[in-house]
């Protein structure tokens, strides 16, 4: 599976993506609104988590890579900016969607531009009925981004998520540290 916007191309995660997807993790500035910093052993053991599950009604992730402007992803510059994902919650009945960039990216609206597309294909392709996103409180940039989605995004409390768990005996617990929203298929 694959898609994309005008401007990236998005194709599933592949064993040649190691070494970008390890370093991401160990990125200071990349990882300073997504749980912290990874050791290298943390980084290459989530790279082989993600690529082993990378299935639909499991978890999809997805390398971005950008694009020569008008060119199709058979022309893309091959150099990843980071990479999004669809995570099927054992927790909750929806499905997450995230995305993580290179420091050297972030703020430059791949998230707006990656992310609708990402939604539209969940929704569409994927047939997923509702999405979860969420992000640290202190994050503004993202904060935004996903407050302007073209879907209705519907931002709970944590006590709600939290409520919402399908699983009591989880040991996943929602905290205020993040925001949280609800994203539904349109009808």
């Amino acid at each position: 599976m694959q898609f994309e916007t005008n401007n990236y191309a998005m194709q599933l995660l592949h064993a040649d993506d190691q070494e970008f997807f390890t370093g991401l993790y160990q990125d200071p500035t990349t990882c300073k609104y997504t749980g912290g910093v990874f050791t290298k052993e943390q980084a290459f053991a989530r790279f082989e988590f993600c690529l082993k599950r990378n299935t639909q009604n499991t978890l999809l992730t997805f390398t971005i890579t950008g694009k020569a402007k008008g060119k199709s992803k058979d022309t893309c510059d091959k150099h990843p900016q980071g990479f999004c994902m669809l995570v099927w919650s054992k927790t909750l009945p929806t499905v997450e969607v995230g995305i993580m960039l290179k420091s050297e990216y972030i703020g430059k609206g791949i998230a707006k531009e990656v992310l609708a597309e990402l939604l539209t294909v969940a929704f569409s392709k994927v047939g997923i009925e509702r999405l979860m996103i969420r992000t640290n409180v202190n994050n503004s940039a993202m904060i935004k981004t996903i407050e302007r989605f073209r879907y209705p995004t519907d931002k709970i409390t944590t006590e709600q998520i939290n409520a919402d768990r399908i699983s009591a005996d989880s040991k996943i617990m929602y905290t205020d540290d993040d925001y949280y929203w609800y994203i539904d298929k349109p009808a």
